[in-house]
């Protein structure tokens, strides 16, 4: 499109055709239902300090056993089960009535060639979603950045982003590649040549991970700007590079990606924020059933600047857990099934 920029075209914007009082809605909702979840907290969750390593690390690659990591401190952050919608899944939303917050360890590494997270969590099952199934939900993780956050009063919703303050959602699940058959390769003459050039690359991947247990190649990113807007970014520039493995009880993940990006500039931030979700294919995560933290402060070491937004993400919780569940329930019923209060039928 002509006079439009790249990130421009990423996003799809809100439908003009909702209203104004409808959107001052959704905001609200983002405002208070982030206050609800943070203060059921005792305080605010620490900030995270990632550490400037040598040049010779390929940090936006690190791989999550890497010996380096050995020597990085991971923080307690905590995650909060999402409560918001309930699916039409009678059986999902019984198993996840009584969830409550879990404690996640993350430890952050950076220089200029990027920054990296390596994320763990106690988890008792092994959940992997393979091949065509449908009845099996995989375990998986997101991490999100803000592509605006100078103002840290005013940081976009942390569900889906905020009109003017988009985010960046990187998403990983524990979903094996689908196995293109050779058959299929061989009767692609027939197929049109983009076809065929799938194929292929299917079965390169397959056959380079052949033998391996934890080779997922669910790996997506989106950038959103609000309700019904979140689209895949699917341009070939913006690279990131994640991975996740279970071992005993639980798994260990990594996100990484370069400081400097068309859609997010993080390499001369004093201080930037991020946000971790997860999801539990044992009870049938998905969508909206997940955890999710809020808004963490990164301090990169040995930066300056960043104060102002660390101060504000630290800080022990204000909100009234009391007067935000009266908000919620004038402003968001109309969308958000709250306890036994169905949502309004559109």
């Amino acid at each position: 499109m002509i006079g439009t920029s790249k990130a421009d075209r990423a996003r799809r914007r809100p439908s003009k055709c909702r209203s104004e009082a409808s959107m001052r809605a959704n905001h609200i909702f983002g405002s208070i239902l982030l206050t609800m979840v943070i203060v059921s907290a005792a305080a605010g969750n620490p900030s995270i300090t990632a550490v400037n390593v040598t040049e010779r690390v390929e940090v936006s690659k690190i791989a999550l056993d890497d010996s380096i990591w050995q020597d990085i401190k991971a923080v307690d952050i905590a995650l909060y089960p999402q409560r918001t919608i309930r699916l039409n899944d009678k059986k999902a939303n019984a198993l996840n009535a009584d969830n409550r917050g879990k404690l996640i360890k993350v430890a952050a590494i950076y220089n200029s060639n990027g920054i990296a997270f390596r994320i763990q969590w106690k988890d008792d099952t092994r959940n992997v979603q393979s091949g065509m199934q449908s009845d099996l939900y995989p375990d998986g993780f997101a991490v999100q950045l803000a592509t605006k956050f100078d103002e840290p009063q005013k940081l976009p919703y942390i569900g889906m982003g905020s009109e003017g303050r988009p985010v960046l959602v990187y998403l990983h699940k524990a979903v094996k590649a689908y196995n293109t058959s050779k058959e299929e390769r061989e009767r692609a003459p027939d197929a049109n040549e983009a076809k065929r050039n799938t194929l292929d690359e299917n079965l390169t991947r397959l056959d380079a991970n052949a033998g391996k247990s934890d080779v997922f190649d669910y790996k997506k990113v989106f950038i959103s700007e609000g309700f019904g807007s979140m689209t895949e970014i699917r341009d070939s520039n913006h690279t990131f590079e994640t991975d996740m493995t279970y071992t005993a009880g639980g798994w260990t993940a990594v996100f990484g990606r370069g400081l400097k990006g068309e859609y997010a500039d993080l390499s001369r931030a004093g201080a930037f924020p991020v946000a971790f979700a997860l999801w539990d294919g044992a009870k049938m995560g998905r969508a909206d059933i997940k955890h999710l933290s809020s808004w963490i402060a990164v301090k990169p070491k040995e930066r300056k600047g960043g104060e102002a937004l660390v101060a504000e993400l630290t800080a022990a919780p204000k909100g009234d857990a009391v007067v935000g569940e009266v908000l919620v329930a004038s402003y968001c019923s109309s969308c958000h099934t709250l306890g036994d209060k169905k949502a309004v039928a559109p």
